[in-house]
């Protein structure tokens, strides 16, 4: 298969059109004809006929608009690593503005910088502003380990649990091995003061140092999982991880590795009921690309169907100030106070991401269909998680020979998703269909089973809504739509 060849042509395809010229679009895309068949017991020889006793139907303009206001949405939390820096946030006054542009980003969780608890002040003003504009804060603890040091920050969790907008804190940023019987006392410790909050290790990726990581390996475990499995029992109210893909000279390599790591943590999650947290890479920094738009469109995405349930962003503040006028991290802010394209590209994404009202929280991942992958990532995705159709989903087939991956969703029981807060109006399946190419658009078919009831989200809220055996999705450049198998109606 081919893969992010930017030189080979594909119709051009309009993104932002109007609800009615959607409508008219998925009018024409949509298999009307076919289902009839079906129904009257007709198919392709072969294959199985699902007579699914409904009737194919098209929602109107009123009825899409009457459909986003009937469906619930849920809050994904959208987080950042290194916020402003101190010296952008001397008094109220400056870290008020500075933490109204981090809302204005879409994003609302910021995590502090170990080192910056050396200026405690500095965490009291940032969490107060924070709290103002509706944001989240999880405050990382210092790395020393010794009894002081964990003392230390036993300080640090008594000097600020009670904040409301303080939700948790990070004891270590990518930890090894030898940092595991410190950690497990201290999540303990922790854990006593603050039960009611989030109390986590954010863990390396599995191209991270393998020896320093987990130097015996569990048995029938390789020694990533064995890693993430230790780490698991030590103490993480949520199995986090950082991985960025976009690899200076080696990007697709790197894209199927990110598909292990994910059904690695996958795996690790369902094994310990703890959902999972992600990275996403939006700077440069020590040889890695800045990625655009796109790239960060689908790193986005990719999370959120590989089972993700919040993500944050590598990173929002340059943290130091730089010696040479080229070195840089292409963060959102500059050392300056200046925000940089990367600001916008986040903003844009994380708008677009919105308008889905983060449905997908309301579901866990059952299977991950990766059929229209290339054989070297199909081979990436565990055997064990792979789907090749689901209850109501039967197949995908793509115009040109690009990359499409989907994930298959489950809906939590209803009572799950009210503990949680989420949305409790969902489907008996869902469908996560991502462009897997940040160079190509990319135009997809998805076959029912059958004529299925089906809403499309996408970067413009609900795309069509109805009936049919089949829908087309015109996706660009690591982009996305995610498939309820039911419609929204009075």
């Amino acid at each position: 298969m081919l893969k992010d060849n930017p030189d080979k042509p594909i119709p051009k395809i309009k993104k932002h059109a109007n609800i009615s010229g959607r409508v008219l679009a998925f009018l024409i895309a949509v298999t009307v004809l076919a289902p009839l068949a079906v129904l009257h017991g007709c198919g392709v020889k072969g294959e199985p006929v699902y007579d699914t006793g409904i009737e194919p139907w098209q929602a109107t303009e009123a009825q899409i608009e009457r459909a986003s206001q009937l469906s619930g949405s849920n809050k994904l939390m959208v987080g950042c690593w290194i916020p402003p820096r101190p010296h952008q946030v001397t008094n109220d006054e400056e870290a008020d503005a500075r933490m109204k542009e981090v809302a204005e980003s879409g994003i609302n969780m910021i995590t502090t910088h170990h080192s910056d608890l050396e200026d405690m002040d500095f965490i009291h003003r940032i969490v107060k502003a924070s709290a103002k504009y509706g944001v989240d804060v999880m405050i990382e603890l210092n790395t020393d380990l010794s009894d002081d040091g964990i003392e230390f920050n036993l300080g640090v969790v008594r000097d600020t649990m009670g904040y409301g907008n303080v939700i948790g804190y990070n004891l270590y940023d990518e930890p090894i091995e030898g940092h595991r019987a410190a950690l497990t006392k201290e999540y303990g410790l922790v854990k006593e003061l603050v039960p009611e909050k989030i109390v986590m290790l954010n863990l390396l990726p599995n191209y991270g140092p393998a020896d320093t990581m987990a130097p015996t390996v569990t048995k029938e475990l390789t020694k990533y999982q064995t890693y993430v499995d230790n780490f698991a029992q030590t103490g993480t109210d949520v199995i986090s991880f950082d991985f960025y893909p976009f690899q200076a000279g080696g990007e697709t390599i790197a894209f199927g590795t990110f598909l292990m790591n994910f059904c690695d943590l996958i795996t690790m999650a369902r094994k310990y009921d703890r959902p999972i947290w992600g990275f996403l890479q939006n700077c440069s920094f020590a040889g890695m690309l800045l990625p655009d738009e796109a790239g960060i469109r689908l790193d986005a995405h990719c999370h959120l169907l590989l089972g993700a349930k919040s993500y944050s962003y590598f990173l929002y503040a340059q943290p130091f100030e730089p010696q040479t006028p080229t070195e840089s991290f292409d963060g959102m802010l500059r050392w300056t106070s200046k925000l940089t394209p990367t600001y916008t590209r986040v903003k844009n994404v994380n708008s677009e991401i919105a308008n889905f009202k983060n449905r997908v929280l309301s579901y866990d991942i059952s299977g991950i269909y990766a059929e229209r992958l290339s054989k070297d990532h199909k081979s990436c995705v565990d055997k064990s998680l792979r789907v090749t159709s689901g209850t109501k989903f039967k197949s995908i087939t793509t115009n040109l020979d690009y990359e499409v991956l989907a994930g298959v969703f489950k809906p939590r029981s209803a009572d799950a998703n009210a503990a949680a807060g989420c949305s409790t109006d969902t489907a008996d399946e869902a469908l996560y269909v991502v462009n897997y190419s940040r160079a190509n658009k990319v135009t997809a078919t998805v076959a029912f089973k059958g004529v299925q009831e089906y809403t499309v989200w996408g970067p413009d809220g609900i795309e069509s809504m109805g009936a049919a055996s089949e829908v087309t999705l015109e996706l660009l450049e690591g982009d996305a739509r995610f498939i309820e198998f039911k419609t929204f109606t009075d």
